[in-house]
This record gives structure tokens, C-alpha cells and sequence, in this order.
């Protein structure tokens, strides 16, 4: 397919730009003008666009990135994540990797994968319960857990300190989902509501399956979650 127009909001550069256009797992190049400072998914964009700069979609170049790089986002259920790693942020055709911050109390809520393998690396933090698939394990920093596709799985901050997380992917997809139910770090946190976290669990089922009942405004329940119940 040739370039095509996008018709959604684009975020992080001001000039002529290649769109890859994500849909159904297929990518397709588009030409695209953007100017707007934030990534947003439209509302009535019936497809996710990406932006990459045109150099990056050809040949990505190598990225060093500090602590405090990446993308800066605030979960709408509260806790801080950055974005590190992906086509957007680096032009990564393959990995996708971020942090979040855990708070005690907070979790990476029962979820699972479909078509992504994801590895968690626990970085600090004094107690976090990680549970993938039928295993269960107090872990601290330094622990590595691998979640093959399809395999469901929680982390539970349940210390007295943050804890903070890193997750990696095998595949784009999943930072999609992060950003749609994120805002850029700083600007106002309004709470999802049921209805609008329905629709993002429906629409992302691609890229996330959460283990909570619907009608719930924050898929959380880690330790107590019984999937396909």
C-alpha cells in the first residue's frame, strides 16, 4: 500500500513526518504534517497511528537514555510510568520497554498477552508479590519474571517502599494501551470511568487482556484474582 492520510493526533515533532499506521497487526507507511505536543488517540480514529521520523522508520539509531528520559506519563489510577523504548520514543521496530513506579498498595493488575512475550525486572522496592501463571513469589530488586503469551500475571507492591518495575516486550503494542489510559506527566489526572474502561479493554484486548470483571474503573485485584472467573 502507498502512503495514505491518518486523520488522528500525532505528538513529539513539528515537522513532515512518516505515520505507521497499526492495524490488525499490519504496517503501512502515510505522510503526515503534525504540530500538537501530545499523543492522543481521536475519538473517532478507527485506527492507532505512530509516529516515526522519517530516518528512524528506515534505519532506528542506537538510543542511550538515562534515568530520567523517555516519555513521562501518569496512569489515570495515579502512579507515574515512563515510556523508555518504543517506535515513538526511539524508533524501535521490535522491543518495547518502560518503568512504573508502585507505591505501597499498588499493583500491575492480573493480565495477560495474546500474541506478546513480556519480561518484568523488579529495580526497587522491599516486598512486591509477583505472581505469573500458578507461581507465587516475594521478590525484591534484582528478581526477573518472564511471561510467555497468554500466561496471566500481577505484581503487588505490598512493602514499605516504592517499587519500581521495568517491563520489556518482544513486540510493539502494549504502549499503546499504556498512553490510552495515561496523560502526559503533570497535566491533571481525571479517574477512568466503568464505561470509558470498558472501552479501552475492548478496544486493546489485542494488546492487554485484564483478569477484572468489567464495569470496574480500576482493573485491579491482583492477589485475589481468579482468571476466567
Amino acid at each position: 500500500m502507498g502512503p495514505q492520510q491518518c486523520g488522528t493526533a500525532i505528538w513529539g515533532c513539528a515537522a513532515e513526518a512518516v505515520v505507521i499506521i497499526e492495524s490488525r497487526n499490519r504496517f503501512v507507511e502515510c505522510d503526515m504534517a503534525i504540530s500538537t505536543s501530545v499523543l492522543r488517540r481521536a475519538p473517532t480514529a478507527p485506527i492507532w497511528c505512530l509516529m516515526l521520523a522519517s530516518a528512524a522508520a528506515q534505519t532506528p539509531a542506537g538510543t542511550i537514555l538515562g534515568p530520567g528520559d523517555g516519555e513521562h506519563l501518569t496512569r489515570r489510577w495515579g502512579y507515574p510510568l515512563t515510556i523508555k523504548i518504543d517506535p515513538v520514543t526511539a524508533g524501535s521496530k521490535d522491543f518495547v520497554a518502560g518503568t512504573e513506579d508502585l507505591a505501597p498498595g499498588t499493583e500491575i493488575p492480573m493480565h495477560r498477552h495474546h500474541h506478546m512475550e513480556e519480561i518484568v525486572i523488579i529495580q526497587s522496592g522491599d516486598d512486591v508479590v509477583a505472581r505469573i501463571g500458578d507461581q507465587q513469589r516475594h521478590v525484591g530488586p534484582g528478581a526477573m519474571a518472564f511471561g510467555p503469551p497468554n500466561t496471566w500475571m500481577c505484581f503487588q507492591n505490598v512493602g514499605t517502599s516504592v517499587a519500581r518495575v521495568t517491563w520489556i516486550f518482544s513486540r510493539p503494542g502494549f504502549e499503546t494501551y499504556v498512553r490510552a489510559t495515561s496523560v502526559p506527566a503533570g497535566q491533571p489526572v481525571v479517574a477512568l470511568t466503568a464505561t470509558e474502561m470498558d472501552k479501552i479493554r475492548q478496544e486493546y484486548i489485542g494488546e492487554i487482556e485484564l483478569a477484572a470483571r468489567a464495569g470496574t474503573t480500576y482493573p485491579g485485584g491482583c492477589l485475589d484474582a481468579v482468571p476466567g472467573r
